[in-house]
């Protein structure tokens, strides 16, 4: 069952949605998942990674149409080279590279859900695997890697940018 989307009265728990946007779409994030089954694979991800990830489907009206969870070994958040000057900037994330079979492609954060588990201190934007951490092991900035699950889905080419071989 997806988690309930209630609307906010104070301090108190308010009134259950359960035809709120986010609720329909919660219950079936994407046509070859449900709410189960995505939850499953971003604990999974947060378990084994640190950290998981969401591209989120977004319709030329600007309304998110499906979520998507991407492999985190496969994700990595950039920031432009040269970018400072405040507290706080190492956590911008400009853009999300997303690699796979010799391709990357640059997603920006408006079409990501980063969900990650405790900060690694080594980059903040990255989260801390407990399997890791309980093994004694390196945080997240090393690499890890998890089960083939997921793919770029096949729309994405068109909402994403720089489509380009790495050799």
């Amino acid at each position: 069952v997806a988690p309930e989307i209630r609307e906010k009265s104070g301090n108190k728990r308010g009134e259950v949605l359960p035809d709120h946007e986010l609720a329909i779409l919660l219950e079936n994030p994407n046509p070859l998942m449900t709410w189960e089954e995505l939850a499953y694979v971003t604990e999974v991800y947060k378990c084994v990674a640190g950290v998981a990830y969401w591209f989120k489907e977004i319709n030329p009206s600007g309304k998110v149409i499906g979520l998507w969870p991407l492999r985190p070994d496969f994700v990595m958040p950039q920031r432009i080279v040269g970018r400072r000057g405040y507290i706080g900037a190492i956590m911008e994330i400009d853009y999300y590279e997303y690699t796979e079979d010799g391709y990357y492609y640059q997603i920006p954060p408006e079409h990501m859900v980063r969900l990650p588990r405790g900060v690694d201190p080594l980059d903040p934007r990255l989260g801390v695997s407990p399997v890791a951490a309980r093994a004694g092991g390196a945080p997240q900035s090393a690499t890890v890697s998890v089960a083939r699950t997921t793919t770029l889905p096949p729309f994405a080419s068109k909402v994403v940018s720089g489509n380009s071989s790495v050799h």
